[in-house]
């Protein structure tokens, strides 16, 4: 059961749709964006796996003094508390001998990291609930797209396809009081933006114009109509649809919740001028609010 969705923080939001629609360089944030790219493919794992009653949650962050520690899934039944953590390669790589690799570059072992998750969630819980839980770490291998071989059998790594089987038996366990106890106050201290969170200066950036595609991720020029097919996948898409994914960006990417339409309007079509049809959406979907002009999302 899961207790807890995945939220994204508004600084991992804005970079994730900063992508592709700016000018700005991103590279400093790849790995970021990476994770947050591997996390979303392990929601989708998890959401096809049968945990019976254990309690399920999605991103989960912590900080204890100055040490802050993100979880991207905990699974909570009988005390315990199963911590998986996404690994998302774009690489073929390998686990061998006890050590692992890109191609034949080595690589930092996941084992360090997921064992100092391990300590930091055992000893929270401790020091701030007064409980002794089990604590036990895993990486999940997510993505399909390329391979990854587990010649020397890691007992910490999982492929996709393992999971289901390798927590079958957690079906079987019961869910105790304290569990529900621990869960909801975990879930409560959960802190939405990390204190590592940098604010991005996007006053001199350059804006793309055109409409994202909601599947692709690219910014294209398109008719507008009241279908729109993407000429990166020929999907089509309503108009109307399009423009609800737009104002989403929109509003990651500047951190706010309502529009201008003018500033709207020059967002998506690169133009001062007036775009009757964005205007008309705009109106249509979005309450008006005090400011003239302005739009709450």
């Amino acid at each position: 059961m899961i207790i807890k969705t995945r939220q994204p923080s508004s600084s991992l939001l804005q970079l994730h749709h900063l992508k592709g629609r700016s000018n700005l360089d991103l590279s400093d944030y790849e790995l970021e964006l990476k994770g947050y790219y591997g996390e979303q493919l392990l929601d989708r794992i998890v959401s096809r796996v049968n945990f019976g009653n254990a309690l399920v949650i999605q991103d989960l962050r912590l900080l204890d003094g100055k040490i802050e520690r993100q979880f991207d899934t905990i699974v909570i039944v009988n005390q315990s508390a199963y911590i998986l953590d996404a690994k998302y390669y774009t690489r073929d790589s390998r686990y061998q001998d006890g050590k692992f690799y890109h191609g034949y570059k080595e690589i930092e072992n996941p084992d360090l990291q997921i064992s100092r998750s391990e300590t930091f969630l055992r000893n929270y819980i401790w020091k701030h609930f007064g409980v002794n839980f089990t604590v036990v770490g895993f990486f999940v291998f997510v993505n399909n797209d390329v391979t990854f071989k587990n010649d020397g059998r890691h007992p910490r790594l999982l492929h996709a396809n393992e999971l289901q089987s390798s927590f079958h038996e957690l079906k079987m366990h019961p869910i105790m009081e304290v569990d529900y106890d621990i869960a909801e106050l975990l879930v409560k201290a959960h802190r939405s933006e990390s204190i590592h969170s940098v604010e991005l200066d996007i006053t001199e950036a350059v804006f793309f114009k055109g409409l994202k595609c909601p599947k692709c991720a690219v910014v294209q020029d398109v008719e507008f109509s009241n279908l729109i097919k993407m000429p990166c996948c020929h999907e089509i898409y309503s108009f109307n649809d399009v423009m609800h994914y737009a104002l989403k960006e929109y509003c990651a990417i500047h951190k706010v919740g309502s529009v201008k339409v003018g500033k709207f309007t020059k967002f998506i079509t690169g133009s001062d001028g007036r775009n009757y049809k964005i205007e008309r959406f705009i109106r249509k979907n979005l309450k008006r609010t005090d400011k003239e002009g302005t739009y709450q999302i």
